[in-house]
């Protein structure tokens, strides 16, 4: 069995609102092993990029964290902020959902990339740019040395995907986030990014959380996924089992709304007409103490809405959050 290297255990993050304290994240758990491909899907505002922040210690201002976040053995929460520089961009990377505002748009993506090498590892200007060539030829940006002296505005969108990709590999993290990495991509070129990022992972050995609202992609890249609503991992378990057999009232919701996926990942049978999961992700405020789901799930009842429910076993390795299940068909 492969070693776990990161452990996600009863992750909470709070903010600060006019009213109190608001839950973001509702004690989520989960774990990547190494060489493991995670998914995080649900729709936008459901926790996804709040959870990348939480590893990444880039929280915004009077957000509280608790619970625990163990990365190679060692807890994350309450760690001095000039040790989680350290791991920043070093041992943990992240890609973020638009490159052209998380590229900075006044350097040449020669120095971009080049910097987190000179930093984390030592290298002089000189070693760490032609590794940037290097990493760049790897991601499939052409003519990677001319590149050099290019401003992120001058590439295309997959072009500066590819170096936001380039720049978190600089040095050779063992965790690599990517959060919406196909995000504004046309379909060719997201099937290329997504082929990258798997052959990256099988290459290096590294461990990827791939947070996408997009089950297509997510289908084609992870080997496990978790289903996010409301700040609660309501379903979790093997992308092959969760995609074929969904079991929580939201997970059927988000399949059964999607034209198609990735069809060696689900039964062969013909598709039904496209379903909408009614109403919209409401603001934190508007969540109450219950399941998150409960205001737009046709299977709610009374008892939904008293207490959080817990993740119960649906298969090996697969569990769902509902009481309910065994009254789902």
């Amino acid at each position: 069995m492969a070693e776990v290297l990161l452990s996600v255990r009863n992750l909470r993050v709070d903010l600060p609102g006019p009213g109190g304290p608001l839950p973001a994240l509702r004690g989520i758990d989960f774990e990547i092993a190494r060489g493991g491909t995670l998914g995080l899907v649900g729709e936008s505002g459901s926790g996804k990029s709040m959870t990348a922040l939480a590893l990444m210690g880039l929280l915004p201002e009077g957000a509280k964290l608790s619970g625990s976040i163990r990365f190679e053995g060692r807890e994350l929460v309450g760690l001095p902020e000039s040790a989680l520089c350290d791991l920043r961009g070093n041992r943990i990377a992240m890609t973020f959902q638009e490159p052209m505002t998380a590229l900075n748009p006044v350097q040449p993506i020669g120095r971009q990339v080049a910097e987190s090498m000179m930093l984390h590892r030592g290298f002089s200007r000189a070693v760490a740019e032609d590794e940037a060539v290097r990493l760049l030829d790897r991601v499939g940006l052409p003519d990677p040395r001319r590149r050099l002296a290019s401003y992120p505005y001058q590439l295309s969108g997959g072009q500066r995907q590819r170096v936001m990709i380039a720049l978190a590999l600089g040095c050779a993290p063992a965790l690599l986030i990517a959060d919406e990495p196909t995000t504004a991509l046309d379909a060719t070129i997201q099937g290329q990014v997504l082929a990258l990022l798997r052959e990256l992972v099988e290459e290096r050995g590294m461990a990827l959380l791939l947070i996408s609202h997009d089950l297509n992609a997510v289908a084609a890249a992870a080997t496990d996924v978790a289903v996010m609503y409301g700040g609660a991992i309501v379903e979790r378990g093997p992308a092959t089992s969760v995609f074929r057999a969904p079991a929580h009232p939201y997970a059927k919701g988000l399949i059964a709304a999607l034209p198609a996926l990735e069809p060696e990942r689900l039964a062969g049978a013909p598709r039904a007409r496209l379903q909408a999961i009614p109403g919209s992700v409401p603001d934190l405020a508007g969540f109450g103490p219950g399941c998150t789901f409960a205001d737009r799930c046709a299977w709610v009842i009374g008892a939904c809405r008293a207490a959080p429910p817990p993740l119960v076993p649906v298969s090996p390795g697969h569990s769902a959050a509902c009481i309910r299940l065994g009254d789902l068909s």
